[in-house]
């Protein structure tokens, strides 16, 4: 009963009850219109590495409808639900658009492309330059709890107050049974808290702690594609907001084999390393030669 309030628990994979985890939201007067846009974007990229190869119609023609559209959501205080009908009926947001410009002058060149820009194009070239993006975006509508937690106007958890209250959040990812959702939902969580790492900035901060249980089932998305660009943001975290930000992270897998070469190298530069036993012969030759350097002058 004494610990009890210090307890947030949030099933991931509930349906009757859910935390928002919104796309779009402002974490501060210091927030752009930009900032906002691409942090949805950022995790895309994670997820699917293999978009930036599609020069023409991958991670280019994504990003700019990405973006525009983010910008203007988030302007309008709307969410990812809203990004269908921004894209596919313009007119209707027209002249709420151009009304928030004297207050966003940045959200011009947006207000341009998605009510002049993009409607001016053939129909084909349209759908090619948003088809990416809308695909992204489709579950959102299909799926209801997906469309509750995501395209909600505020987010669930305030991380300054949980700092500040001595509390502990468990995300618990079990019943979310579709990879791909499971995946989304990981990378968005973490995404979320790491973004207020960077918002609040470097200092003497209370201290937070941060556990990853089973990071192979984020390091996947490297592995399938042969990129590391999450292994490069747990390096980030890792070598920088941990230090900086005043982050303790524990971090936790199962065996060598499952996370790329890059991400291995950075784990094993932790100043904490716990290993158990290992039924791996290759795994075991790696962790020998990583912490057991060979002495030829032992006898």
């Amino acid at each position: 009963r004494v610990l009890w309030p210090r307890i947030v628990y949030v099933d991931m994979g509930a349906h009757d009850a859910v935390t928002p985890f919104p796309l779009y939201y402002r974490l501060g007067e210091r927030d752009t219109l930009y900032q906002i846009s691409q942090r949805y974007l950022d995790v895309l990229r994670l997820l699917d590495p293999n978009l930036t190869g599609a020069s023409v119609e991958g991670w280019n023609a994504l990003w700019l409808c990405g973006t525009h559209v983010g910008m203007a959501l988030a302007a309008m205080n709307g969410q990812i639900t809203d990004a269908p009908s921004l894209l596919q009926s313009p007119k209707q947001w027209k002249e709420r658009l151009v009304d928030l410009v004297d207050e966003f002058p940045d959200l011009e060149p947006s207000v341009r492309w998605l009510t002049k820009e993009l409607p001016g194009l053939k129909p084909e070239l349209r759908q090619r330059r948003t088809a990416s993006f809308l695909q992204k975006v489709t579950l959102f509508n299909l799926e209801p709890s997906s469309r509750a937690i995501f395209g909600a106007s505020e987010p669930g958890i305030d991380w300054q107050q949980v700092i500040d209250n001595g509390q502990t959040v468990l995300l618990d990812f079990r019943h979310v049974l579709d990879t791909e959702q499971r995946r989304f939902r990981m990378m968005w969580s973490l995404n979320f808290f790491l973004e207020f790492i960077k918002y609040r900035g470097a200092g003497r901060h209370k201290p937070v702690g941060l556990v990853i249980d089973e990071i192979s089932a984020l390091t996947n998305f490297d592995l399938q594609s042969g990129q590391d660009l999450f292994a490069g943001q747990i390096d980030e975290l890792l070598n920088v907001w941990a230090r900086q930000g005043q982050v303790w992270c524990t971090i936790a897998h199962q065996e060598v084999w499952q996370v790329s070469e890059r991400m291995l190298k950075t784990l094993m530069g932790c100043g904490t390393r716990i290993l158990g036993r290992t039924s791996d012969m290759e795994a075991a030759r790696t962790l020998a030669r990583e912490l057991v350097p060979a002495d030829p002058h032992r006898v």
